[in-house]
């Protein structure tokens, strides 16, 4: 079992894999080699560590994106009306698709909900029900 002190540096690569853009500037970063941190990664503790942490990392800048979409979006509609046709025209069919990508994602979600939840019921009643609108 690991000491507290190997815990720290394996924290420690685990943010270095998430931060550095390779292996080498990662483990030169966490202060082991680059066979220890390749060994590290076959491990499955440590993978399932690094998994977990790229999870959370990834919920906090996909959480970012979700705060900053409300401005992106009243700009985008700003710019509709734009003098400039090329603008207005480019920032209309940026709104149009992305709409239409997430509401073909908002169907695909409630698709796999449905799914789950008659999974969950031995498969009984799994037909999907479409949205209205």
């Amino acid at each position: 079992m690991p000491g507290r002190r190997s815990e720290s540096v394996r924290e420690r690569a685990v943010l270095a894999l998430l931060t550095f853009p390779n292996l080498k500037t990662a483990a030169r970063k966490a202060g082991v080699g680059v066979r220890t941190l390749k060994r590290w990664l076959a491990e499955p503790d440590f993978k399932a560590d690094y998994a977990e942490a790229r999870r959370r990392y990834l919920e906090a800048a996909l959480g970012r994106l979700q705060r900053a979409s409300g401005k992106a979006v009243s700009r985008l509609i700003q710019l509709v009306g734009s003098a400039d046709s090329k603008v207005a025209v480019r920032a209309a069919l940026g709104l149009l698709d992305r709409s239409i990508k997430a509401a073909e994602t908002m169907d695909i979600l409630l698709r796999l909900e449905q799914l789950e939840a008659a999974a969950k019921q031995g498969g009984r009643n799994h037909a999907y029900q479409r949205p209205i609108g």
